[in-house]
């Protein structure tokens, strides 16, 4: 879904006050806002993967280019992506893994229900997972439902947020022991049960 240079810029400007963690109190949300979801420094796998996916418009890139950090920064054991394409999957991996390269790409198609998934991620001692999901492909209980069987230290990203704006606020009004983080075309969702609940807004 390609997003107009109108939308991007009306977006842009209504944001205009969230740049690169600007207001933000807290020193471990304001670094991984600066380092992490705003981060401006080119890494060095942008541009082999800018050549190896030229059809991603911007908006996609720089989504890839934050998974990417994201990666980086967490260093997860597994990152599970729920109910995209296949190129889709295959764009989302390649940025992943060149984040971190030891991770398990995980895709789950929509044949295989929420439950099955949920049963699958309450397994005790594991590292750290980020779940990326297709917000247009799942509803607000079903999200929930995906949280809740999430640990301390787990992440989630909500892809085509921007297309499904109703389940990003449920979702971030409704759940407790998350710290959540609005980027417009994606919502990252942060768990950690010692935490308070907290939205921030981000100019992205």
């Amino acid at each position: 879904m390609k997003t107009s240079w109108i939308v991007r810029a009306w977006v842009w400007l209504r944001r205009i006050g969230y740049c690169r963690g600007f207001g933000i109190q807290s020193p471990w949300a304001y670094s991984l806002v600066r380092y992490v979801i705003n981060e401006h420094f080119p890494y060095y796998a942008y541009a082999g993967l800018y050549a190896r996916f030229p059809e991603a418009d911007i908006v996609r890139r720089k989504l890839g280019q934050f998974y990417l950090r994201l990666a980086n920064y967490v260093q997860p054991a597994m990152v599970m992506s729920l109910y995209f394409t296949d190129y889709e999957s295959e764009h989302s991996k390649a940025y992943f893994q060149a984040g971190c390269a030891t991770l398990r790409f995980v895709g789950v198609q929509p044949s295989e229900g929420v439950e099955e998934v949920s049963k699958s991620l309450r397994k005790k001692d594991r590292c750290n997972i980020i779940v990326h999901v297709n917000s247009l492909n799942v509803d607000a209980g079903q999200i929930k439902k995906l949280v809740g069987s999430l640990h301390d230290g787990d992440f989630m990203v909500l892809d085509n947020m921007n297309a499904a704006r109703h389940l990003w606020d449920d979702t971030a009004t409704s759940l407790e022991n998350i710290v959540t983080f609005d980027m417009y075309y994606c919502g990252l969702i942060y768990i950690d049960s010692k935490r308070y609940k907290q939205n921030y807004i981000i100019n992205f």
